[in-house]
Formats: structure tokens, sequence, C-alpha cells
């Protein structure tokens, strides 16, 4: 038995999070039920945090649903007891600006699967990495999501085994391929409606937990919004309904003026007599 939850454009504009104060639980254990994080980093973050789970920026809220979305499709229904935890997560820190994330080594190259880009496949159009002290940083513009604990040389030889250098996965100093922008704006008008929702569950990606206990599996699909129906146009236009036709409208007279100093001037008129 699969246990499957559908994400619903149906979220609110903001994402809403419980304050620290609004619960019986005590935070730091709260906390550490959604991200997994270890009681001394919840407790080190909670500080510094309004909210138990913060609000990130809305192009940090974008970049993240992008990402999220792209685990979605290339993880499909797994055992998180095999992949490490939920799309191979073992645990993770959000912060306004950025979100760390602990994957499970075993999963770098099924990440990197997922999140290349190539023309006409999945993956996240314009992503860039960075190696740096704490792991591998993915950037987007407005967003950076921090891979702890991965060395430089252990990602670029993922990134070799699984031929990523045909992608648009590249170092942060490459500028954009030739239709990266467009693929871009494509994937964020397609979660558009779905973005603050996709963010907020992949912030609390250790909820899932409690949801496989029974069956042991995940599954999250979405689901496009509804379409609307087409606006009622009138007679223009209306399929079952004759189209307007235009009629040539006739040209006014020529315009002129009384030239008889005796009846004064005359105002235009079509014909002035």
């Amino acid at each position: 038995m699969t246990h499957t939850n559908t994400l619903t454009p149906n979220a609110p504009r903001r994402q809403q999070s419980l304050r620290a104060d609004d619960t019986a639980v005590p935070p730091v254990a709260l906390r550490q039920m959604a991200t997994g994080e270890t009681e001394e980093t919840a407790r080190d973050e909670l500080p510094d945090a309004e909210h138990l789970i913060p609000t990130p920026a809305p192009e940090q809220a974008r970049g993240e649903a992008r990402i999220f979305q792209a685990l979605i499709t290339a993880y499909g229904r797994h055992r998180p007891t095999l992949t490490g935890g939920p799309f191979g997560i073992r645990s993770l820190t959000p912060r306004t600006d950025e979100l760390v994330v602990r994957i499970a080594p075993a999963q770098m190259d099924r990440w990197i699967d997922a999140l290349a880009h190539r023309p006409g496949g999945t993956g996240v159009a314009g992503l860039r990495w960075a190696g740096l002290r704490e792991g591998i940083a993915l950037t987007l513009p407005g967003m950076r999501l921090l891979l702890a604990g991965i060395s430089e040389t252990d990602w670029r030889a993922a990134l070799g085994r699984r031929s990523a250098d045909q992608s648009s996965l590249m170092p942060h100093w490459i500028p954009q391929f030739r239709g990266e922008p467009e693929y871009a704006a494509a994937q964020d008008a397609e979660l558009a409606a779905l973005a603050d929702h996709l963010c907020a569950t992949l912030r609390r990606i250790r909820l899932l937990d409690a949801l496989t206990r029974t069956s042991g599996h995940v599954h999250l699909f979405t689901t496009p919004p509804p379409r609307q129906p087409p606006p009622d146009r009138g007679m223009r236009g209306h399929p079952h309904r004759p189209a307007a036709v235009d009629l040539p409208v006739r040209p006014p007279g020529p315009m002129a003026r009384r030239t008889d100093p005796r009846s004064g001037p005359c105002r235009p008129t079509r014909s002035c007599p």
C-alpha cells in the first residue's frame, strides 16, 4: 500500500508558520519533527527566527519550489528507508535567505540526475553551483540552497559519472546558455500557483515520516490549477454566434464656412449653404 499525497494550488499567498509560543509542544522538538535537525542545531536557529519555520523571500521560495518539483518528478514513488529520508533528505535547516539541506551521500547522483536540465527534458533551468567550505551551493537568481557536507571533489566526480557537463548544471561563473532564461521563465509560470505550497512542504519535509510509517512509501505529485472558462466576449468570436461584421463608415461631407459678411460666420457643418 502506498500513501499518495497531492499538492494542490489552494495554498495561502504567504506561508503560515507556527510561532514558538503557539503550542504546548516544546518549540525545539516541534521544529525537529519538521526538519530532522539535531537538537543543538534547532536550538541555535530558533533565537533568530520569528517562526519555527522561517518564511523565505519570494525569489527564494520560487527557486526552492522549482528544485522540489524536479525532485518529485525524478523520485516518484520511493521508500525513504532506502534513500536516507524522503527524496534522500536526512535533515534541513530553513532560513529566510537560504535552505541548508543534508542529503544521504549515496543520493548525490540521483539529485544530479533530478536537477540537471537538458533541452526538452526535466531539471532546473539556469541552476548553477559553487564549491564552498560548508558544502555545495546551488543558486538561482535570488535563491540559494546549500548541500551541506559535500566536498567539491566528490561533487565533481558525481557530475562526471552522470554526464552533467552536457546539461545546464554548471559552475556559478558560467553565464546562462542561450534559451535558458526562456526555459526558466516557463518553469516559473508553470508553478506560479503552487510555488508557495511546494516550498512550504520542502521546508517541513520530515513531517512526511509520519505518513509513511504504515506503507513505507512516499509518493507526491502536483495537481495543476483548474482551467478557467473563457471570458464572455459577446458576439465577436463566440463559437455559436456569427462574428460581428465591420461595416464601412460613410465619410463626412466637406466642411465650409459662410463667407457672406452680412450673415456672419457659419459654424462648421457637413454642408454650409
